[in-house]
This record gives C-alpha cells, structure tokens and sequence, in this order.
C-alpha cells in the first residue's frame, strides 16, 4: 500500500488537507471520502486501509474549517464553497485514477455533502454514493428559543461559533474510540451560525429533493444514533427507493466504522460494491 499526504488548493485558494491510500498495481475503483463534522479524514487511516486491501484506492480531504485545512475552525460560508472542495477532491482523484470507476462515500455531515454534490453538480462522473448516518436532521431538537435566535444572528454574525457540546460517549460504544476522540488535537466542537444553517437547509434540500438521486446509494444508519436522525435516513430511503439501498443496524451508533460490528459494516459495503460494479 502507499500512502501520500499533501496539501492542495479549493477554488478560492482554500487550502486543503489531501490523503491517498493507493494498493499495488491498478485499482478496481477509487472510494473518495468525505468526513463528518468537526473530525478530519486522517481518523479513516483503518477504515481506508480495509478498502485498499479489497483493491480500492481511497481519497479524501480535509475540507474547510476541518482537520489541516485552513479557515476558522467550525465555519463555512456557504454550501457552494464546500461543495468546491468536494469537486477539487474528485478533480485531483479523477487526474490520478482516470481508468477506474469513481464513488463518493460521506459519514455525517459529509453525507449531507455528498448527496448535495450528486444533487447539485454531478454530471454523470460518479458510479454510486456510500452514505453513512448523514446529518440530514439532527437526532435531537434544539429548542425554538435557540433555533429563533439563530436564524436572527446568521444574517448579522455568521461566523460567530458556538460549542456543539458533543457527547463522546455517543460516537462509537468502544472506548478506545471515544478516548482517542478525545485526544485528538485536530478534532474540534465548534460550529458556526452560518456552517449550521447551510447544513439545516441543505439537509431539508435533500428531502425535498430525494427523489432525484440517479444513481445507486447505500445509505446507512444505526438505530441507535442519538447524534443525526436515524427517522430522516429512513424517509429519505423511501423517498428514494428505486436507487437508494437502506440499511439499517440495530443497536449501532453515529460512527459505524467504528463499532464493534465495523467487520459487519464493511462486508456488507464491499458486497453491495461488488453487486453494482
């Protein structure tokens, strides 16, 4: 396997945190990853690891505001900005595995991202969409206080953060997972007014518009996820039911690569891959 890290430049100059898993010889397909909120896409080095060894490359970026990429920790201006550093990742992907066929796999927010990418600018370059407990709804209700207040001071303070007050606990059932969360000096637990309410609109974008997906998706959840809404990834699978594949995991939390059952999870993308390939 070989690995590669550097960094690579957004459309506006935005600076971000480039990674490739490359196994020996030609890949069979290239997974590009896009990560969830205030995590970065160095936590997917075993995840990504898993996939090389079936034969896949992997790429990912550190997106804006995330991980080694430059902005203010939490913040984003827009969903069109983010869905640039999306299209710089698959650009630089395409340049380097041209002959193989492309999947765009996003955790959390990034599954929000993703499917807004297939929505909003794909042409037809993507083979399938890995989606995995998307931030398309959050699993809890902020109160109406909060949510007014918010929509009043994102027009007038949007980069204003605030703390996401994450519960650890809620990541991953495992421990080790948890504690390495913990210590990670590139996650964070801030988001922005603005970040917030690109991700709240583009969330209620994909259920408007979740009939639209074109091309097969796997959307994956836990049941038990308290930190985005297992009840939204079901109605988009229905919504979406002649190219979406829903798969539900009991008793699982907001990180399914990261269970105890990630064997589980990972044999049934692997299959599903090969199913539509």
């Amino acid at each position: 396997m070989q690995k590669k890290e550097y960094y690579i430049n957004s459309k506006d100059g935005c600076r971000l945190y480039y990674r490739c898993w490359e196994p020996e010889g030609g890949p069979v397909g290239v997974i590009n990853l896009v990560h969830g909120f205030g995590e970065h896409s160095g936590r997917y080095n075993e995840w990504a690891q898993k996939f090389v060894q079936a034969g896949y490359a992997v790429t990912a970026v550190d997106y804006r505001g995330h991980g080694k990429a430059d902005g203010k920790r939490g913040h984003a201006s827009s969903m069109q900005r983010l869905l640039d550093d999306i299209e710089t990742l698959l650009h630089l992907s395409r340049q380097q595995f041209p002959h193989a066929p492309h999947f765009l796999y996003g955790h959390s927010m990034g599954g929000n991202l993703v499917i807004n990418y297939h929505l909003r600018r794909d042409r037809g370059e993507l083979k399938a969409l890995i989606v995995s407990s998307p931030w398309i709804k959050l699993a809890f209700e902020a109160s109406v206080f909060k949510i007014l207040l918010a929509k009043m001071l994102v027009h007038v303070f949007p980069s204003v953060v605030t703390e996401t007050n994450l519960v650890v606990e809620h990541i991953s059932h495992d421990p080790q997972v948890q504690e390495a969360y913990r210590a990670d000096p590139l996650v964070h637990g801030f988001i922005s007014l603005k970040l917030y309410d690109v991700i709240t609109r583009g969330g209620n974008f994909i259920l408007k518009n979740g009939h639209r997906i074109a091309i097969p998706t796997l959307l994956m959840h836990g049941t038990a996820d308290m930190i985005t809404s297992y009840k939204a990834s079901l109605y988009l699978g229905y919504k979406g039911r002649e190219k979406i594949t829903f798969k539900s995991w009991p008793g699982l939390y907001h990180e399914l690569h990261n269970e105890y059952e990630k064997e589980d999870v990972f044999r049934y993308i692997y299959e599903w891959l090969k199913k539509i390939s």
